[in-house]
């Protein structure tokens, strides 16, 4: 893809993109023009949650006369990524950068605090409605502003469960600054600073949704939280979608593991995919392995993703981890494939896109029972198996299990295919059921109540 810059101060290209109904209203034309709101920094390491929106932006471009989409995500320059001519990403400099903060070093984290976002504002004159993922940082705050000074309808949907994200790095924060001693301590005991900055997080997301027009929830978890601000009408479901050609078990390909990373036919492998840090209980996943290796286990890890624990996993594992690092889909998909087993012990998650997409890909999947990789299961045990998020021993012993019994490693793999490829629909079904006759319908009421 090739990114278009734009100049820094933004110039009329805003008014040149499609339009759609409410702008007829005025006498023009076009599809139903959309503008997405996403609060992270494009790039190929993104995590699941730009990566959705990246799918879906290219599910529109098979509906030109019916909606044209522009996702705006952060970007380290100004520009416009072309995918369509009714869809594109928006690139936007952040105005200030946590990045420069220094809180974390993985660029799926970072965002933009500023409090307005002008160049936002200007690029979001041509929308007819617009769509926000997330309510704390600066194009969020930007888009709503927008929506109430135009008149404009404004829908939310969950993606990343940033009040727990910001319990557990604020108390990683403080960690960093203070150490493990009293001082922690006594700010996360006592003060209990980062169950607070969670509440304050908490308070600004009800606020923000009951700005909203309509909000789409990922897992009932979410959609109580909608229904306690928003009345229950006006919530509905977004799924997730899948990728049957990328994500598949006929892309295994074991002498292509051993031809790129070394890995030989002789080890079992088990993959990670996902930001590489503690929010991910990663460490968990890779002392069990360890402890898998100290007994003599022909074990394998392999990583997709990077993070700020890369260098320790390494260090503890030795010869035995391969940290792939940030990698496309198409690759993704035969290293699923091409692996005896998945696990995802993270507890901090709404719908992860990973784990749909190893199952597809016919691997026997290992999850935490806790957060919403456990609601993509129909049963423990059956179409994948859960465990507990932290609990070092029983990740050791269940990649055990499914290392001595090839006959439940099929039939775990089996069912969750099966339960996958039935169950879930593609990513341009996700925009047609469950996002456009959402769009079409708040812009309609929104028209039904304009003067004249």
């Amino acid at each position: 893809m090739t990114v278009s810059t734009l100049p820094a101060t933004p110039g009329p290209m805003a008014e040149a993109l499609p339009v759609g109904p409410l702008s007829r209203a005025k006498g023009r034309s076009g599809p139903l023009s959309v503008g997405v709101i996403v609060d992270l920094v494009w790039g190929p390491w993104a995590g699941g949650h730009v990566k959705c929106w990246e799918r879906l932006a290219a599910a529109a471009a098979a509906y030109p006369r019916d909606v044209d989409v522009t996702v705006h995500f952060l970007g380290d320059r100004t520009g416009i990524v072309e995918l369509a001519d009714n869809a594109r990403f928006r690139l936007h400099r952040p105005l200030i950068n946590t990045k420069w903060l220094g809180f974390t070093q993985n660029p799926q984290n970072h965002t933009c605090l500023a409090p307005f976002h002008m160049g936002l504002a200007h690029a979001l004159g041509g929308h007819d409605i617009v769509h926000a993922t997330g309510a704390f940082f600066s194009l969020a705050k930007t888009a709503l502003r927008h929506a109430r000074r135009r008149g404009i309808p404004l829908t939310y949907s969950f993606h990343t469960d940033t009040v727990g994200y910001t319990r557990h790095y604020s108390k990683e924060i403080l960690r960093r600054w203070f150490g493990d001693g009293m001082i922690l301590r006594f700010l996360v005991d006592t003060v209990r600073y980062n169950e607070i900055s969670g509440d304050r997080m908490q308070t600004v997301l009800d606020n923000y949704l009951q700005q909203c027009d309509w909000v789409l929830a990922s897992k009932p978890e979410d959609r109580a939280v909608a229904e306690r601000v928003v009345p229950k009408e006006r919530v509905s479901f977004l799924r997730r979608g899948i990728d049957r050609e990328v994500f598949a078990p006929t892309r295994r390909d074991r002498k292509r593991l051993l031809n790129s990373y070394g890995i030989g036919e002789d080890r079992f492998v088990v993959i990670f995919a996902g930001r590489v840090d503690d929010a991910k209980n990663v460490m968990v996943l890779v002392d069990a392995v360890r402890r898998l290796l100290d007994r003599g286990a022909p074990v394998h890890m392999l990583i997709a993703g990077t993070g700020d624990r890369a260098a320790d996993i390494r260090a503890l594992l030795g010869s035995a981890v391969t940290c792939c690092g940030q990698v496309d889909p198409d690759t993704l998909g035969w290293l699923y494939a091409s692996a005896d087993a998945f696990a995802f012990p993270s507890e901090v998650e709404v719908l992860p896109n990973v784990v749909n997409e190893a199952r597809a890909c016919g691997l026997p999947a290992l999850i935490s029972d806790t957060g919403g990789s456990a609601r993509l299961v129909g049963r423990s045990g059956i179409d994948a198996w859960c465990l507990p998020g932290r609990d070092v021993a029983a990740w050791a012993e269940a990649i055990a299990a499914l290392m001595h019994d090839e006959a439940r490693r099929r039939a775990l793999g089996e069912a969750g295919y099966n339960h996958v490829t039935t169950a879930l629909p593609g990513w341009d079904d996700v925009l047609s059921q469950d996002l456009l006759p959402i769009w079409r319908r708040v812009i309609e009421e929104r028209l039904a109540r304009a003067p004249g």
